[in-house]
């Protein structure tokens, strides 16, 4: 397929001629502003001809080793502990292991789940803790480092209606 447009020869209004010259440049062009094929990412090794015609994206680069994620924080409502940490910057990371245990002891730490992004919600209920650690995995399934060896402490806080009924049981008895 050639990339060059034959010129229009007809009367034509001034300014469909004007968009026709100016695509006809950008489909023309050799320079960084020029239009890419299918078969310019292909001959170029970015992406591979699928058995329907459709184009499959060659992963390039070498996947990383997932680092340990940096500053976890667990931040508590009255139901849930908001578990969140900085976004990894390493080539292959495909998501995040999230763990979380009664005690300050990783190994007694169980799955709480996995989250592409840089957060996670564990639904507690009132008045609990729980400490949390988390992971990064990459493309290839390979495990990184937690994120410390003693977990981050997440509080949930007091339900204001129990709260209240208890305070109210106490004051009518006295």
């Amino acid at each position: 397929m050639s990339n060059k447009l034959p010129s229009v020869t007809s009367d034509i209004p001034r300014d469909l001629r004007t968009f026709i010259d100016r695509l006809r440049e950008v489909i023309s062009s050799s320079g960084t502003d020029r239009f890419v094929t299918a078969q310019d990412l292909i001959n170029g090794g970015l992406a591979g001809a699928g058995t329907k015609g459709e184009l499959i994206p060659i992963k390039k680069g070498v996947i990383a080793t997932p680092p340990a994620p940096k500053n976890l924080t667990a931040t508590g409502s009255v139901y849930s502990v908001f578990v969140e940490w900085d976004n990894p910057t390493y080539y292959g990371h495909d998501y995040t292991e999230v763990y979380s245990g009664g005690t300050n002891v990783i190994g007694d730490a169980v799955l709480l789940g996995f989250t592409p992004g840089v957060n996670y919600v564990d639904t507690i209920g009132p008045q609990q803790s729980r400490y949390y650690w988390a992971r990064f995995i990459n493309t290839e399934g390979t495990a990184g480092p937690f994120n410390a060896v003693n977990g981050t402490l997440g509080q949930t806080g007091i339900e204001v209606e129990h709260m209240l009924e208890v305070l109210t049981g106490s004051i009518t008895e006295t």
